[in-house]
This record gives C-alpha cells, structure tokens and sequence, in this order.
C-alpha cells in the first residue's frame, strides 16, 4: 500500500576559510546538524545531505584528508539527530575503510542505526 512521504533535501556551500582537515570536517557537521534542526520543524521521513559534505570547500590532498571510519564522528552526530526526529538521513562521506577511501553514501534509520552504506 503506497503511502506520502516527506522528503527533505538539504543543499549547501562547503565550509571555506583556514582550518585543518579535520576542524573544516567538524564545521560541516555543524552547519549539516543545524540545517537538520531547521529542516525538522516539517517532520520529515527522510533528509538528504550533499555528497561528501565533510569535504566540501577542500581541495587536493586536503578533501582525501576529510577521510573517516563509519560509524566515527560524523556518523554519531548526525545518528543523533536521526534518533532525536526519529528520520532517516542519507549522507555522502569520503570513508576510510581497511585503507582504502571510497565515497560512501550512509542511509541511517530513524533510531539512528546505520541500516546501509554503499560504496560508489
């Protein structure tokens, strides 16, 4: 039985400035989570970040340095979130795994558990 959906998707400019890699990562998770928070308000059933939006703004070696593990930091901030609206969120990462880096997309469940990544 087909149902409505509310789908949010949530566009925005990578994080520009002087930072580290990892500082520039933190601050996109930030923006992301905040724009989350705004997004909330239409209780939607899923939100839809940019692709590899940690790494936005970067460029060279600097993007491959936005690099991490799933479940890490990003995954738990944004698992916050998904858990807190009870949504799912689909996210793009650059993910580092067994040492190599793949750009991954994250769906997380409404409880917050990751329930699928795929590797591009």
């Amino acid at each position: 039985m087909a149902r409505m959906a509310r789908i949010v998707s949530i566009s925005f400019p990578g994080i520009r400035g002087d930072m580290t890699p990892v500082e520039r990562s933190r601050a996109a998770v930030d923006d992301a989570c905040r724009r989350i928070d705004e997004a909330a308000f239409g209780d939607p059933d899923l939100i839809v970040l940019p692709e590899t939006f940690t790494g936005l703004g970067a460029g060279g070696d600097t993007f491959f340095t936005s690099a991490e593990p799933i479940p890490g930091p990003t995954t738990d901030a944004l698992a916050e979130k998904a858990r807190k609206y009870a949504t799912y969120i689909v996210f793009g990462i650059l993910r580092r795994c067994d040492g190599k880096l793949y750009n991954a997309s994250v769906l997380l469940g409404r409880d917050g558990s990751v329930r699928g990544i795929y590797h591009k």
